[in-house]
C-alpha cells in the first residue's frame, strides 16, 4: 500500500474523529459530576469516535496494518480529548486524578468496543472448495 493512500485514510479518520470528539464533548459536559453517566457517556463517545474514524478511513483500514494502527491512535486520542473537553466546557476544574481518570479510561474502553463493532465481518471458507460465505 502506498504512503499517499495511508496518509489520506488517516486524514479522513482524523477529520471524522475530530468532529465526533467535539459533538461528543458538547453532549458529555452535561454529565460531568454525575455518578454513573459521567463514565457511561465518555465510553459511548469513545465508541462513536472509533466507529466514525474506522468508517471514514475506508475499507482499506481492515487490511493495512499501518492504516489500522493510525486509525486506532487517532480515535483513541480524540476520545480522550473529548472526555477532557467535557470538563473544560462544564467549567469544572480537573481536580485529583480520581475525578477525571475514570471518564478517560471509559473513553478508551469505548474505543476498544467501537473497534470491535466497526471491524468488517470475517469470511470463512465454505465446505465447497473455492467458495466463501459470510456469517
Amino acid at each position: 500500500m502506498t504512503r499517499p493512500v495511508v496518509l489520506a485514510g488517516i486524514v479522513r479518520a482524523a477529520l471524522a474523529g475530530w468532529l465526533t470528539c467535539l459533538i461528543g464533548a458538547v453532549i458529555a459536559y452535561n454529565y460531568v459530576g454525575a455518578e454513573f453517566f459521567s463514565v457511561l457517556v465518555p465510553g459511548l463517545v469513545g465508541a462513536a469516535c472509533a466507529v466514525s474514524a474506522r468508517r471514514a478511513a475506508g475499507p482499506v483500514s481492515a487490511t493495512s496494518t499501518v492504516l489500522g494502527l493510525g486509525v486506532r491512535l487517532v480515535s483513541g486520542g480524540y476520545a480522550v480529548l473529548s472526555a477532557l473537553y467535557a470538563f473544560q466546557f462544564a467549567d469544572e476544574p480537573y481536580g485529583p486524578a480520581g475525578r477525571w481518570l475514570p471518564p478517560v479510561a471509559a473513553a478508551l474502553v469505548g474505543v476498544a468496543i467501537g473497534e470491535l463493532y466497526a471491524a468488517p465481518p470475517r469470511r470463512r471458507r465454505s465446505r465447497v472448495a473455492g467458495t466463501t460465505s459470510r456469517d
